[in-house]
């Protein structure tokens, strides 16, 4: 269970001294406890989260799709936290816990570039992951292809990828 003890020190602040007494072990619902203690609703609290630590709130509007190739889709699903755009040579990142010092460490070791966070409900974070990583293919959930072979610039036939070196050694792995 991540440390969301600055959570509850939000809380506290923001909601005329109530308190949380059970924080949730999921982010998700710990989030929508703290906002309802705040009477706020959850952009609203995502905004004040980001003040208490001097962030900016996540805009996925401005995002980069690219991005996803910066962060290992299981380190962006098990952290609550996904690559939104590069701003050379920084990565960033939004995230529902920027208390999480070792998940930066984390991001910032597997995109190789210093790791800029901002604010983002984790709902949201959630559905720009799946934008990013995932898509839905006969019902079930599969990580998106982003490998496509190419001759001179443009897409293999299906004929010639049958042929082609990366497919052979792929098959003898």
């Amino acid at each position: 269970m991540p440390d969301l003890s600055w959570l509850t020190k939000v809380v506290v602040q923001h909601s005329n001294g109530k308190t949380m007494p059970n924080v949730p072990e999921s982010l998700t619902e710990a989030w929508q406890m703290a906002a309802r203690q705040c009477d706020m609703d959850i952009d609203r609290f995502a905004q004040v989260v980001a003040d208490h630590f001097g962030l900016a709130v996540c805009d996925f509007q401005e995002g980069q799709e690219v991005v996803w190739r910066y962060m290992p889709y299981k380190l962006s699903r098990e952290k609550n936290m996904a690559p939104v755009r590069l701003r050379a040579p920084e990565l960033i990142v939004a995230t529902a816990n920027p208390a999480d010092e070792n998940s930066v460490s984390q991001a910032r070791f597997a995109s190789g570039k210093g790791v800029v966070l901002e604010v983002a409900p984790p709902e949201q974070i959630e559905a720009h992951i799946n934008r990013l990583y995932v898509t839905d293919v006969g019902g079930g959930e599969t990580l998106k292809s982003h490998i496509k072979l190419t001759e001179k610039g443009e897409p293999a036939s299906d004929s010639k990828m049958q042929h082609h070196s990366i497919v052979k050694l792929a098959r003898q792995m």
